[in-house]
């Protein structure tokens, strides 16, 4: 499986994740450290804390519009927040 995107751009880097960063994952695949090319378990936080990048997989509309109802009060308190969506 090639885990590079377009021009050979490493996933992680194309979404931006940095080590320093704490990342909340919502709904990601099984797979997601794999696809990530680097194992980011230890920057993986809970709901309860406060992200600076969230990664939301959504199906559909319906998980979209509920997740982000608690994406944006999270981004209301750190409004540098990085928010992926993926479909």
């Amino acid at each position: 499986m090639n885990l590079t995107g377009y021009l050979g751009t490493p996933l992680i880097k194309k979404l931006g994740i940095k080590p320093e960063m704490k990342v909340l994952l919502i709904h990601e695949p099984d797979d997601y450290f794999i696809l990530m090319g680097q194992n980011i378990a230890h920057q993986h936080i809970s709901k309860n804390e406060l992200p600076d990048l969230v990664h939301l997989f959504a199906k559909d509309t319906v998980v979209f519009k509920k997740e982000m109802t608690g994406v944006l009060k999270l981004c209301k308190k750190n409004p540098a927040i990085t928010v992926w969506v993926s479909w």
